[in-house]
């Protein structure tokens, strides 16, 4: 198989058309190429619900999903190079072995098996959750005049968001809005030295990137909260995978799930770039 830059999920549904939509666009900007991958059920009873719930391509839906998206990509976007794959099982393990070589994974924020009062797919949360490289979840609306936010905390996370962050502001040419949120704040002083704490954990960062204008944000309150009313002033945000009060045995912090279900616009997972 090719190494492909960005690998992206696909099952004919909207939102996975979404994804794909969303993909192209940052493999134009890095100058990558995608690849479309689609699973399928390779026995008997194919095209019932899976144990999950959801509906299950047939290896002749998957092919026919997977021509279209290549055809898409091919006449919306001829200077990105796109491969295709159909692979035979659960589309989770199918991406998650795409994501080994992969610079980034893109999933939707809803399969076909998708429900009203499920708002994100259980394919796009167990992507979002095991994958070893990071992860964009296409939802809300990525509002190309908008800033990226990038949620900077105390946890080691920070030291892959700020980066990523940067670079995701950088290639889109928009500004980059630092956002820190704290639990409470005592006094002006104490403000004062959160702020500070803020700009000298970004300030490296500036200098590789002296061209994206940055925006600090100290808030005091509810990290979901704030950072949910930001997203809707986003075209991304950019989250660590844990928070800084997270335990070993979370992969996801608890804010980073609340922005995957109800954020505003895509949200990006950093990681380690594979």
């Amino acid at each position: 198989m090719e190494v492909a830059d960005v690998v992206v999920g696909v099952d004919g549904s909207e939102s996975s058309r979404q994804a794909l939509r969303w993909a192209v666009e940052e493999a134009r900007r890095s100058g990558g190429q995608v690849h479309v991958v689609v699973a399928y059920e390779d026995r008997a009873g194919a095209g019932l619900l899976s144990t999950a719930g959801a509906p299950q391509l047939t290896g002749a839906q998957a092919v026919a999903v997977i021509d279209q998206a290549v055809t898409e990509v091919k006449a919306g976007a001829p200077g990105v190079g796109v491969v295709g794959t159909t692979v035979p099982g659960a589309a989770t393990a199918a991406l998650l072995n795409a994501a080994e070589k992969a610079r980034l994974v893109v999933v939707g924020h809803r399969g076909r098996g998708g429900f009203a009062n499920l708002p994100l797919g259980s394919v796009s949360l167990r992507i979002a959750t095991h994958a070893p490289c990071p992860v964009a979840v296409v939802r809300g609306e990525a509002r190309p005049t908008d800033p990226v936010v990038m949620a900077v905390n105390g946890s080691r996370s920070a030291t892959l968001v700020i980066p990523q962050g940067f670079a995701q502001a950088a290639a889109r040419g928009c500004g980059l809005v630092a956002a820190r949120v704290y639990p409470r704040m005592k006094a002006r002083h104490d403000r004062e030295e959160r702020r500070a704490e803020l700009v000298g954990s970004v300030a490296p960062w500036r200098r590789h990137y002296p061209q994206v204008a940055v925006e600090y944000v100290l808030l005091q309150g509810s990290a979901t909260g704030y950072l949910t009313h930001l997203s809707y002033r986003a075209q991304l945000m950019v989250l660590g995978s844990r928070g800084s009060h997270g335990f070993t045995g979370l992969l996801l912090g608890s804010t980073t799930q609340h922005l995957i279900y109800n954020a505003g616009c895509p949200v990006l997972i950093a990681r380690q770039q594979g």
